[in-house]
């Protein structure tokens, strides 16, 4: 996932804190583990 977004040109830790926020958010709206997952993967 973290090869894709980079190729997105999403690398910086400004465009990956939005994620990991978006990521947070979807987790509370869906109560989604899928979401956890992506943040535990982009925080790793």
């Amino acid at each position: 996932l973290l090869w894709f977004l980079q190729g997105a040109g999403i690398n910086t830790d400004i465009d990956l804190r939005k994620v990991a926020e978006a990521t947070d958010w979807f987790d509370r709206k869906k109560g989604s583990t899928s979401a956890s997952a992506v943040k535990r993967a982009l925080t790793a």
